[in-house]
């Protein structure tokens, strides 16, 4: 069976809308491109072959490494470049490899980042779902059943009763939670506890107070809630170059729906890499925030990251899932 050709437009939709790049620009006949990266920018690299095939690379110093590539007979007709740091680099490459092949981007990179059959005998979130979910930020599928959990009376469960289900916050957390995960999670009861999980444990002090709850995709944590003597606050991450390139770092609209937002351009999460910001917003305002329609985008790009929704495997989190706070905002958002 003749496999479909990958459109041209599709693979600069997917770097542009999901991943942060600009779009491509005409480099035919061109031997050195310093007029549209400097010499000593490091960063993930895209050319576009005349041929119709693709190269991902990284480098210290683009512009110089652009000149390699021009003396090999493949000839160079497009091309786009973003700026990571250097700490960030391989993961980037990585992560910007991974997303094409499993579109089925014709790549030429002598090595290929390829899955394993045995990793994934029947993948949960289908190519056919990666790309539903990046052409529409309304799309997603809420078919599925709220698993009951094994261990009713576990340790975890426990901890739900103690220190979160008689609180006066509990409800306007499950409703948050609720329209987040319609919104974000890509069919997020099919994808419970193993890609994504919630948990209600009491943990680390931060700026915003002491942690009730997280909810956490793949590596680490997309929804942190904290506690303080004002109240409950979040901190909700998201993809900085998408939130970026919508709002620029002018957050009238968001703070026409929370006038008391606040977003960290720099932070300290890991997995995902540094093309991520926090947004904080207190309790009360979080689930009309979740009305911008930039920050949702953001948010779902962030959340396919490969080391998030996308992780091989299990989230290493999975066993602070409680089932039966998932219960609880998955069974009001079956109501909806």
């Amino acid at each position: 069976m003749k496999k479909q050709q990958i459109k041209f437009q599709d693979v600069e939709n997917r770097l542009v809308y999901g991943c942060g790049f600009p779009k491509f620009k005409s480099v035919a006949g061109k031997t050195n491109i310093q007029n549209i990266v400097p010499r000593g920018q490091k960063g993930i690299y895209v050319l576009s072959h005349s041929d119709g095939t693709f190269y991902v690379g990284l480098s210290v110093d683009a512009s110089n490494r652009f000149e390699q590539h021009v003396v090999n007979k493949r000839p160079i007709v497009k091309y786009t470049f973003l700026k990571v740091r250097k700490a960030y680099l391989q993961d980037a490459e990585t992560e910007i490899i991974s997303l094409l092949e499993d579109m089925g981007v014709p790549l030429t990179n002598i090595e290929k980042i390829r899955l394993q059959k045995e990793d994934f005998p029947k993948p949960v979130i289908s190519l056919e779902d990666r790309m539903q979910w990046d052409k529409s930020d309304t799309w997603n599928d809420l078919t599925g059943k709220v698993i009951a959990g094994p261990t009713p009376h576990s340790d975890n469960e426990e901890k739900y009763r103690n220190v979160f289900k008689y609180k006066w916050y509990n409800k306007d957390v499950i409703d948050f939670y609720s329209e987040y995960v319609k919104k974000c999670i890509i069919k997020p009861l099919k994808t419970a506890p193993e890609k994504w999980n919630v948990s209600c444990l009491r943990s680390t002090s931060y700026g915003i107070g002491k942690q009730i709850s997280a909810l956490n995709a793949g590596k680490q944590y997309l929804v942190l809630i904290a506690e303080n003597k004002e109240g409950v606050n979040l901190l909700i991450a998201a993809k900085k170059s998408v939130l970026k390139r919508i709002h620029g770092k002018d957050l009238r609209e968001l703070k026409k729906l929370s006038p008391s937002v606040m977003v960290e351009w720099r932070t300290g999460l890991v997995a995902f890499g540094d093309d991520q910001v926090e947004v904080i917003v207190p309790l009360k305002e979080a689930k009309n925030i979740l009305k911008d329609k930039g920050l949702i985008r953001a948010i779902r790009m962030l959340a396919i990251h490969p080391n998030a929704m996308l992780i091989k495997g299990r989230s290493p989190y999975t066993r602070f899932h409680s089932y039966s706070l998932a219960k609880a905002i998955l069974s009001k958002l079956k109501k909806k």
